[in-house]
Protein backbone atom coordinates (compact mmCIF):
# COMPACT_ATOMS: atom_id res chain seq x y z
CA UNK A 1 0.00 0.00 0.00
CA UNK A 2 2.76 2.33 0.70
CA UNK A 3 4.63 1.85 -2.49
CA UNK A 4 1.68 2.44 -4.32
CA UNK A 5 0.87 5.79 -2.24
CA UNK A 6 4.60 6.54 -2.83
CA UNK A 7 4.11 6.07 -6.78
CA UNK A 8 1.18 7.90 -7.36
CA UNK A 9 2.66 10.71 -5.52
CA UNK A 10 5.74 11.03 -7.62
CA UNK A 11 3.67 10.93 -10.58
CA UNK A 12 1.68 13.83 -9.68
CA UNK A 13 4.50 15.40 -9.27
CA UNK A 14 6.08 14.74 -12.38
CA UNK A 15 3.16 15.46 -13.85
CA UNK A 16 3.00 19.14 -12.06
CA UNK A 17 6.34 19.66 -13.04
CA UNK A 18 5.57 19.09 -16.72
CA UNK A 19 2.56 21.75 -16.19
CA UNK A 20 5.14 24.28 -14.45
CA UNK A 21 7.52 23.70 -17.83
CA UNK A 22 4.71 23.99 -20.04
CA UNK A 23 2.94 27.10 -18.70
CA UNK A 24 6.79 28.37 -18.50
CA UNK A 25 7.20 28.29 -21.86
CA UNK A 26 4.19 29.50 -23.31
CA UNK A 27 4.62 32.82 -24.61
CA UNK A 28 2.66 35.72 -22.94
CA UNK A 29 -0.46 36.56 -23.39
CA UNK A 30 -0.37 40.33 -22.38
CA UNK A 31 -0.10 43.23 -24.62
CA UNK A 32 3.59 43.81 -25.55
CA UNK A 33 5.25 46.93 -24.18
CA UNK A 34 6.37 49.39 -26.23
CA UNK A 35 9.89 49.77 -27.90
CA UNK A 36 12.52 50.04 -25.54
CA UNK A 37 14.12 54.03 -25.68
CA UNK A 38 18.05 52.17 -26.61
CA UNK A 39 19.34 54.23 -23.71
CA UNK A 40 21.25 53.50 -20.68
CA UNK A 41 20.38 54.41 -17.00
CA UNK A 42 22.71 57.19 -17.96
CA UNK A 43 21.01 58.55 -21.59
CA UNK A 44 23.44 56.65 -23.81
CA UNK A 45 22.78 54.78 -26.65
CA UNK A 46 23.20 51.32 -26.27
CA UNK A 47 24.14 51.45 -29.81
CA UNK A 48 27.40 53.67 -29.25
CA UNK A 49 28.39 50.47 -26.39
CA UNK A 50 30.57 47.73 -27.68
CA UNK A 51 28.89 44.68 -28.71
CA UNK A 52 30.46 41.08 -28.26
CA UNK A 53 29.30 37.98 -29.94
CA UNK A 54 29.90 35.53 -26.83
CA UNK A 55 29.71 36.38 -23.26
CA UNK A 56 31.95 39.43 -21.19
CA UNK A 57 32.84 39.07 -17.17
CA UNK A 58 31.63 42.80 -15.77
CA UNK A 59 31.67 44.35 -12.45
CA UNK A 60 29.63 46.07 -10.30
CA UNK A 61 30.69 49.37 -11.57
CA UNK A 62 29.79 48.31 -14.98
CA UNK A 63 26.24 47.30 -14.56
CA UNK A 64 25.73 50.13 -12.26
CA UNK A 65 26.76 52.84 -14.80
CA UNK A 66 25.15 50.78 -17.46
CA UNK A 67 21.67 49.73 -15.67
CA UNK A 68 21.55 50.97 -12.42
CA UNK A 69 21.31 49.45 -9.16
CA UNK A 70 22.63 45.81 -9.33
CA UNK A 71 19.30 43.60 -9.05
CA UNK A 72 18.73 41.72 -6.09
CA UNK A 73 19.43 38.28 -6.24
CA UNK A 74 16.61 35.37 -4.94
CA UNK A 75 16.76 33.55 -2.01
CA UNK A 76 19.38 31.05 -1.95
CA UNK A 77 17.21 27.23 -2.62
CA UNK A 78 17.81 25.23 0.80
CA UNK A 79 18.85 22.12 -1.22
CA UNK A 80 21.50 23.60 -3.92
CA UNK A 81 22.34 26.37 -1.43
CA UNK A 82 22.91 28.63 -4.23
CA UNK A 83 19.98 31.29 -5.95
CA UNK A 84 20.44 29.36 -9.29
CA UNK A 85 21.56 31.36 -12.58
CA UNK A 86 19.88 34.58 -13.04
CA UNK A 87 19.19 36.78 -16.32
CA UNK A 88 18.03 40.80 -16.83
CA UNK A 89 17.52 42.26 -20.01
CA UNK A 90 18.49 46.21 -19.90
CA UNK A 91 14.98 47.71 -20.93
CA UNK A 92 14.72 51.38 -21.24
CA UNK A 93 18.16 52.12 -19.16
CA UNK A 94 16.76 49.43 -16.23
CA UNK A 95 17.73 45.81 -15.41
CA UNK A 96 14.48 44.21 -15.32
CA UNK A 97 13.05 40.61 -15.65
CA UNK A 98 10.30 41.96 -16.10
CA UNK A 99 8.78 41.76 -20.38
CA UNK A 100 11.18 43.71 -22.36
CA UNK A 101 10.75 45.03 -26.84
CA UNK A 102 12.45 46.28 -29.07
CA UNK A 103 12.57 47.45 -32.88
CA UNK A 104 13.62 44.32 -35.07
CA UNK A 105 17.31 45.31 -35.66
CA UNK A 106 18.31 46.72 -32.40
CA UNK A 107 20.13 44.93 -29.76
CA UNK A 108 20.37 45.21 -26.11
CA UNK A 109 22.34 43.98 -22.84
CA UNK A 110 21.23 40.81 -21.21
CA UNK A 111 22.91 40.48 -17.90
CA UNK A 112 23.72 36.59 -16.43
CA UNK A 113 24.37 36.13 -12.80
CA UNK A 114 26.01 32.52 -12.86
CA UNK A 115 25.92 30.93 -9.74
CA UNK A 116 28.39 28.28 -10.26
CA UNK A 117 31.51 28.06 -11.78
CA UNK A 118 30.09 25.71 -14.51
CA UNK A 119 29.76 24.67 -18.16
CA UNK A 120 27.26 27.82 -19.25
CA UNK A 121 25.06 28.38 -22.56
CA UNK A 122 22.19 30.79 -23.31
CA UNK A 123 19.10 29.68 -25.34
CA UNK A 124 16.78 31.92 -27.36
CA UNK A 125 13.49 30.24 -28.63
CA UNK A 126 12.14 32.43 -31.27
CA UNK A 127 8.20 33.03 -32.23
CA UNK A 128 8.15 29.83 -34.20
CA UNK A 129 9.51 28.14 -31.48
CA UNK A 130 13.20 27.17 -33.30
CA UNK A 131 15.60 27.24 -30.22
CA UNK A 132 19.15 28.87 -30.88
CA UNK A 133 21.77 27.33 -28.69
CA UNK A 134 25.04 29.48 -28.04
CA UNK A 135 27.12 27.49 -25.70
CA UNK A 136 29.22 30.10 -23.83
CA UNK A 137 31.99 27.98 -22.46
CA UNK A 138 33.18 26.95 -18.91
CA UNK A 139 33.09 29.87 -16.51
CA UNK A 140 33.63 30.69 -13.06
CA UNK A 141 30.31 32.17 -10.89
CA UNK A 142 29.69 35.20 -10.96
CA UNK A 143 28.33 38.01 -13.42
CA UNK A 144 28.58 38.23 -16.92
CA UNK A 145 27.23 40.35 -20.42
CA UNK A 146 25.67 39.08 -23.29
CA UNK A 147 23.67 40.52 -26.18
CA UNK A 148 20.06 39.97 -27.60
CA UNK A 149 19.54 40.33 -31.59
CA UNK A 150 16.48 41.64 -32.44
CA UNK A 151 15.83 39.80 -35.49
CA UNK A 152 12.19 37.61 -35.40
CA UNK A 153 9.13 39.78 -35.09
CA UNK A 154 6.89 38.43 -32.21
CA UNK A 155 7.95 37.63 -28.63
CA UNK A 156 11.23 35.64 -28.05
CA UNK A 157 12.28 33.96 -24.96
CA UNK A 158 15.73 33.80 -23.87
CA UNK A 159 17.31 31.74 -20.59
CA UNK A 160 20.18 30.17 -19.56
CA UNK A 161 21.16 26.54 -18.54
CA UNK A 162 24.09 25.48 -16.49
CA UNK A 163 25.54 21.62 -16.31
CA UNK A 164 25.20 22.57 -12.54
CA UNK A 165 22.64 24.30 -11.85
CA UNK A 166 20.43 23.95 -14.72
CA UNK A 167 17.86 26.43 -16.33
CA UNK A 168 17.76 30.17 -14.79
CA UNK A 169 14.43 32.28 -15.00
CA UNK A 170 13.18 32.87 -18.62
CA UNK A 171 12.66 36.43 -19.99
CA UNK A 172 10.78 37.40 -22.93
CA UNK A 173 11.42 40.06 -25.29
CA UNK A 174 8.70 41.12 -28.04
CA UNK A 175 10.62 42.08 -31.38
CA UNK A 176 8.45 44.91 -33.57
CA UNK A 177 8.78 45.76 -36.72
CA UNK A 178 11.76 47.39 -37.62
CA UNK A 179 9.45 50.49 -39.10
CA UNK A 180 7.81 52.40 -36.43
CA UNK A 181 3.46 52.76 -37.33
CA UNK A 182 3.17 55.95 -38.56
CA UNK A 183 0.42 58.36 -36.71
CA UNK A 184 -2.79 58.75 -38.60
CA UNK A 185 -3.15 61.24 -40.93
CA UNK A 186 -4.51 64.72 -39.41
CA UNK A 187 -5.17 68.57 -41.01
CA UNK A 188 -5.42 71.70 -39.19
CA UNK A 189 -6.67 74.62 -40.92
CA UNK A 190 -7.52 77.70 -40.33
CA UNK A 191 -7.58 81.60 -41.98
CA UNK A 192 -5.25 84.35 -42.00
CA UNK A 193 -8.41 86.64 -41.05
CA UNK A 194 -12.07 86.22 -40.09
CA UNK A 195 -12.83 89.52 -42.47
CA UNK A 196 -11.95 89.83 -45.78
CA UNK A 197 -13.61 92.59 -48.43
CA UNK A 198 -14.04 92.12 -52.42
CA UNK A 199 -12.11 95.73 -52.57
CA UNK A 200 -8.30 95.09 -52.91
CA UNK A 201 -6.03 95.06 -51.20
CA UNK A 202 -8.22 92.94 -48.69
CA UNK A 203 -9.26 90.74 -51.20
CA UNK A 204 -6.59 88.33 -50.64
CA UNK A 205 -7.75 85.71 -49.10
CA UNK A 206 -5.01 83.65 -47.17
CA UNK A 207 -5.64 79.58 -45.79
CA UNK A 208 -3.47 78.06 -44.03
CA UNK A 209 -3.04 74.00 -42.63
CA UNK A 210 -0.73 71.81 -41.05
CA UNK A 211 -0.25 67.58 -42.14
CA UNK A 212 1.85 65.42 -39.96
CA UNK A 213 2.84 63.37 -43.04
CA UNK A 214 3.47 63.66 -46.69
CA UNK A 215 0.29 63.68 -48.68
CA UNK A 216 -2.04 65.10 -51.37
CA UNK A 217 -3.96 68.22 -49.92
CA UNK A 218 -6.55 70.54 -51.66
CA UNK A 219 -8.50 73.57 -50.35
CA UNK A 220 -12.44 74.01 -51.71
CA UNK A 221 -13.80 77.51 -50.87
CA UNK A 222 -17.91 77.20 -50.81
CA UNK A 223 -19.48 80.24 -51.17
CA UNK A 224 -23.32 81.60 -50.66
CA UNK A 225 -25.49 80.42 -53.30
CA UNK A 226 -23.79 76.93 -54.49
CA UNK A 227 -20.78 78.50 -55.94
CA UNK A 228 -17.24 77.05 -55.39
CA UNK A 229 -13.59 77.46 -56.32
CA UNK A 230 -10.44 75.04 -55.57
CA UNK A 231 -6.74 75.24 -54.81
CA UNK A 232 -5.15 72.19 -55.75
CA UNK A 233 -4.88 69.27 -54.93
CA UNK A 234 -1.15 69.74 -54.40
CA UNK A 235 1.81 67.12 -53.07
CA UNK A 236 2.88 68.50 -49.71
CA UNK A 237 5.48 67.51 -47.10
CA UNK A 238 4.63 67.55 -43.36
CA UNK A 239 4.40 71.09 -41.86
CA UNK A 240 2.70 73.96 -42.38
CA UNK A 241 1.37 75.53 -45.57
CA UNK A 242 -0.60 78.43 -47.41
CA UNK A 243 -2.96 78.52 -50.18
CA UNK A 244 -3.99 82.15 -51.41
CA UNK A 245 -6.80 83.25 -53.58
CA UNK A 246 -8.26 86.55 -54.88
CA UNK A 247 -11.92 87.26 -53.27
CA UNK A 248 -14.35 88.24 -55.79
CA UNK A 249 -18.66 88.24 -54.95
CA UNK A 250 -20.82 87.57 -53.49
CA UNK A 251 -20.60 89.00 -49.74
CA UNK A 252 -21.60 86.75 -46.77
CA UNK A 253 -20.04 83.72 -45.18
CA UNK A 254 -18.07 81.25 -46.94
CA UNK A 255 -16.52 78.13 -45.58
CA UNK A 256 -13.05 76.07 -46.89
CA UNK A 257 -12.45 72.40 -46.55
CA UNK A 258 -9.10 71.40 -46.26
CA UNK A 259 -8.44 67.52 -47.29
CA UNK A 260 -5.91 65.49 -47.71
CA UNK A 261 -5.20 62.06 -48.29
CA UNK A 262 -2.14 59.99 -48.53
CA UNK A 263 -0.71 56.93 -51.24
CA UNK A 264 -2.09 54.29 -48.88
CA UNK A 265 -5.60 55.70 -48.71
CA UNK A 266 -5.42 57.20 -45.71
CA UNK A 267 -7.86 60.28 -45.71
CA UNK A 268 -8.58 63.50 -42.93
CA UNK A 269 -10.23 67.07 -43.78
CA UNK A 270 -10.67 69.96 -41.38
CA UNK A 271 -13.26 73.08 -42.07
CA UNK A 272 -12.92 76.64 -41.73
CA UNK A 273 -14.46 79.91 -42.41
CA UNK A 274 -14.75 83.41 -43.25
CA UNK A 275 -16.90 86.98 -43.94
CA UNK A 276 -16.95 88.47 -47.11
CA UNK A 277 -17.75 92.06 -47.18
Amino acid sequence: MEKRIFALVAISVIVLLVGIAVCSASQPTTTPPPPSTGKTVSGENVSALPKSSGITPTTDTKMVVIGGPLPELPEVDWLSMTPGSQLWTLYNGVWTKDNAALYAGDWTYLLLYNDHNQWISIYEVDPGGWKDWNPLGYRKAGYYYHQFDAEKVGWNRIYADGSSTGESNSVWIYVWPSTPPQPALTVNAWMGSSYYTIYPPSNVVYTYYTVNQPCHVRSTYLKQGGGMARCGPHYVSAGTHTDTGTIGPPRGMRTVVVDAWTSSGEYAYDVTSYNVG
